[in-house]
C-alpha cells in the first residue's frame, strides 16, 4: 500500500493511497533479484510521482470521480519502468482519496446547512398550503357565530328557546 500527500485544483489536501499488486516475472528472476536493492521504494517512488502529476489537474470531485484513471496510469506507468527490472504489475488500484480532515468538516456543515435550509423552505409551503383552510375556517365561524347554523338562524334558535323559557315560566307561575 502506498500512501501519497497531495494538493488538488482547488487547493484541498488530500491522502490517496494506492494498492499495487506486483510479480516477478519467471524470465526475469536474475534482473529482479540484482538490478535494485529496494523495489519497495521504487515502486512508491514511481506511485507518487504518477499521482502527484495527476491530482494537481483535478479538483477534489474530479478526484473522487476519476480514480480509475489514475489507477490506470500508475499501472501503465509502472507497468513500463518496473518491466526493466523484472517485475510485472498485475494491478494498481486507488483504494482511498480522503480530504483534509477540515475540509471534510466543512463540507458536512455545508451538507447540514442546505438540509436545514431545504426543511424550513418545505415548512413554509406547509404554512402557505394550510393558511387558505385556516382563513375559511374563520370566516365559517364569523357566519355562523360558532355554533354551526348561520348567524340570523342562531339568533332565531335562541329567541325561540327564550319564548319557550317564558312560556314554561308564565305556566309555573
Amino acid at each position: 500500500m502506498v500512501s501519497v500527500s497531495t494538493k488538488t485544483k482547488d487547493n484541498v489536501f488530500v491522502h490517496v493511497k494506492v494498492a499495487v499488486q506486483q510479480s516477478v516475472m519467471p524470465e526475469s528472476t536474475q534482473e529482479a533479484m540484482y538490478k535494485l536493492d529496494n523495489v519497495h521504494a521504487q515502486i512508491e517512488s514511481y506511485v507518487a510521482d504518477v499521482v502527484r502529476s495527476f491530482i494537481p489537474q483535478m479538483t477534489l470531485d474530479e478526484s473522487f470521480e476519476k480514480k480509475d484513471d489514475i489507477s490506470d496510469a500508475v499501472q501503465k506507468k509502472l507497468s513500463t519502468e518496473m518491466a526493466n527490472f523484472g517485475f510485472a504489475i498485475n494491478k494498481a488500484l486507488v483504494t482511498e482519496v480522503t480530504p483534509n480532515a477540515e475540509v471534510v468538516a466543512s463540507m458536512n456543515e455545508i451538507n447540514k446547512q442546505k438540509r436545514l435550509r431545504d426543511a424550513s423552505q418545505m415548512a413554509a409551503e406547509a404554512e402557505k398550503i394550510k393558511a387558505p383552510a385556516k382563513g375559511r375556517g374563520a370566516a365559517r365561524r364569523q357566519v355562523t357565530g360558532g355554533g354551526g347554523l348561520p348567524a340570523g338562524d342562531a339568533r332565531l334558535a335562541g329567541l325561540l328557546r327564550l319564548c319557550r323559557w317564558l312560556g314554561r315560566s308564565l305556566i309555573n307561575w
